[in-house]
């Protein structure tokens, strides 16, 4: 059975305790979802001045940034805010070295990238196509963990498609080797940003996990994110398609959440 948004009743509340990632602390709920070609530097510097919690870049080659691509280092390139910085491979030495290169730069946080449904990543077998392996997804993440001391996260989807929906498994695999955060964007990787995002599965995984659950998909509002929060209890919210829309959202979240007051979007 698919559950969407709809489907979750608005019964409960959701507790506004600050949550945070390892010993990192964001300072608001509000996350800035990685788009390749939006979430660059000054996008990233925009939404914090707006009050992200934390900003993605775009997601950044591994094997790439190991063989010191220019574009790749560019995207890569420490900037200082409350950024994480997202990996994505398929080969273990690459995504270990590419994040030791990383925190030898000063990143504070490293995102693994499980969800990302691109066809230049099915060749690769990275992205959505490596949450396919769970033992081959384990052992990466597990490399990664124990080559930094920086926190690891991992972002995923549902599965690769309806009939494979391996989320629950693949974030107890993650969890169980020392990912600190997992964000569940709640479409399959066949879907890509089509059709209902299934919160149900947020909801669902934050009951399942010890770790902070960041919700991903369709919020777009205010009141998208208040929703997701109340409903499924996860820690934070994060945002694509909606904050290039209006990045000023970020700020409409942190205060909301801090005070209870509604600001009027911005033109």
């Amino acid at each position: 059975m698919y559950l969407t948004r709809t489907d979750i009743g608005p019964e409960g509340s959701h507790p506004l305790k600050q949550f945070q990632i390892g010993d990192y602390k964001p300072k608001s709920k509000g996350i800035l979802a990685p788009i390749s070609e939006y979430t660059d530097r000054s996008f990233r510097k925009l939404c914090a001045s707006y009050d992200a919690g934390l900003v993605f870049t775009e997601m950044i080659h591994a094997t790439w940034l190991v063989n010191r691509n220019p574009k790749t280092l560019d995207i890569a390139k420490i900037d200082g805010g409350p950024t994480v910085y997202q990996l994505v491979g398929s080969n273990l030495y690459d995504m270990r070295d590419a994040a030791r290169m990383l925190e030898r730069q000063g990143a504070p946080i490293i995102d693994l990238n499980l969800g990302c449904p691109d066809g230049e990543l099915k060749a690769m077998g990275a992205g959505v196509y490596l949450s396919t392996d769970l033992e081959k997804a384990r052992e990466i993440a597990k490399a990664v963990v124990d080559a930094v001391h920086v926190p690891v996260t991992a972002k995923i989807r549902l599965g690769i498609n309806q009939q494979n929906i391996n989320c629950r498994k693949l974030a107890r695999a993650l969890e169980s080797v020392g990912v600190k955060a997992i964000t569940l964007h709640p479409r399959t990787g066949n879907q890509k940003l089509t059709g209902p995002s299934y919160w149900y599965y947020i909801q669902e995984l934050k009951q399942n996990l010890k770790i902070p659950v960041i919700g991903n998909g369709d919020i777009l509002t205010l009141e998208d994110a208040r929703f997701m929060l109340k409903s499924t209890k996860c820690d934070a919210v994060m945002v694509g398609r909606g904050a290039i829309k209006n990045p000023y959202i970020f700020k409409q979240i942190s205060t909301f959440l801090a005070t209870g007051k509604v600001l009027p979007d911005q033109t």
